[in-house]
């Protein structure tokens, strides 16, 4: 294509623009004239007031929520895909009676104890206080036996006193599994046991006898224990049987004296 005999790559960049001629009705005033800004002038500051002020076009984003990417969310209302808050938790001063509420408070207080404690007393057992036997504990004691073929007897009561016994018949092995053994002291006092010899620890009965004699008022006074007043406990070994006993309310046999005692034997 060519115009007045020129081809378009010929043609000036003016040949390809249209002339708009003025409307002959408007003033000169009226008519715009383009504003051309001499290089390295500087412009002038926008007015943001006056940006905001200006209404927005259909499809333009809000200018104020440009400014700001913070979301706020009211208070007890769930963030989405979140579950809602209940009342109590949501307004914990509106709900101090709330036990719910008074619940968490003690689970909290007795963490932060429990944490302290262990930090505090080295997280063991060498930041507790002595330990102390509880009440239900038997009363039998085991001690250690005394020298071979002795006893001692702890009595307790009106006729307390500690008595040494020795060997005075029995003493060695047990015969035939069985021990039937006497200690003697000086002043009179006897300890017999009579029975089958047989480890651990078990209570007196009709074929398991423990007696006690005593001197009081110069006459031979006798305990037997054959109905569980006495817990004994024996240790069988190859040359000899040892071990301990505790008697409670032992009566005698005339039935005027009653004792506790304790003691050790050894055969």
């Amino acid at each position: 294509m060519t115009i007045q005999g020129r081809s378009l790559d010929d043609l000036p960049l003016a040949a390809y623009t249209t002339r708009v001629e003025p409307d002959p009705g408007l003033e000169a005033s009226e008519v715009a004239t383009p504003t051309t800004v001499p290089p390295g002038t500087a412009m002038p500051p926008i007015d943001a007031a006056a940006l905001a002020a200006l209404p927005l076009a259909d499809g333009e984003p809000d200018r104020d929520a440009a400014k700001s990417s913070h979301v706020s969310v009211p208070v007890g209302r769930p963030l989405p895909g979140l579950p809602a808050l209940p009342e109590w938790l949501a307004h914990p001063r509106q709900n101090l009676r709330e036990p719910r509420l008074l619940l968490s408070g003690v689970v909290g207080s007795g963490l932060v104890l429990l944490v302290l404690s262990l930090l505090l007393g080295g997280g063991g057992a060498a930041g507790l206080g002595p330990v102390e036997a509880s009440p239900s504990a038997p009363a039998f004691v085991a001690t250690a036996p005394p020298p071979a073929g002795n006893a001692s007897v702890d009595v307790a009561g009106k006729l307390a006193g500690t008595h040494e016994l020795i060997g005075a018949t029995g003493s060695g092995p047990a015969v035939a599994s069985r021990i039937d053994a006497t200690w003697s002291s000086s002043a009179g006092a006897t300890l017999g046991l009579t029975g089958a010899a047989s480890p651990g620890t078990r209570t007196t009965d009709a074929t398991f006898v423990l007696t006690w004699t005593v001197i009081v008022d110069e006459a031979q006074v006798t305990f037997t224990s054959d109905s569980g007043e006495c817990t004994v406990g024996m240790a069988v070994q190859p040359k000899a049987v040892s071990g301990s006993f505790v008697c409670k309310k032992l009566r005698s046999d005339d039935g005027k004296q009653t004792l506790d005692a304790r003691g050790t034997y050894r055969t």
